[in-house]
């Protein structure tokens, strides 16, 4: 296993995804519970729905950012081809939320492109 250059760069931009889904999943059930209970409060629902994809468009730009040391191509962009056999076995989520799920947790993960597993040990 390979030691990944960007390491503190990938490690956050994990944490920014997993928070973005976080946030988006709390702000739809806060849209629907305060939608039906208390309206007054719609404001606390759209504002972690707003803050949410602020989140996932800092992803899109932190995603465009690190590149894979083997094939040059990015990890957390997985494009429209099939994802490396070997990447697919890396967690229960495929492509590039596969790669998220795998350095938020293990700070490990295989490349989706040429599958070579990296570490994020830095």
């Amino acid at each position: 296993m390979r030691q990944y250059p960007h390491a503190r760069l990938i490690r956050w931009d994990a944490l920014v995804v997993v928070s973005a889904w976080v946030l988006l999943a709390v702000a739809g059930a806060a849209v629907l519970l305060v939608g039906f209970i208390k309206p007054e409060a719609m404001h606390w629902a759209m504002l972690a729905l707003y803050v949410g994809l602020a989140f996932a468009a800092l992803h899109a730009v932190l995603a465009f950012i690190h590149r894979c040391p083997v094939c040059a191509k990015r990890p957390m962009v997985e494009g429209f081809t099939p994802v490396h056999p070997d990447s697919v076995s890396q967690s229960k989520l495929n492509g590039w939320a596969g790669v998220a799920w795998s350095v938020y947790r293990h700070r490990r993960f295989t490349c989706i492109h040429c599958g070579t597993a990296f570490t994020c040990e830095q």
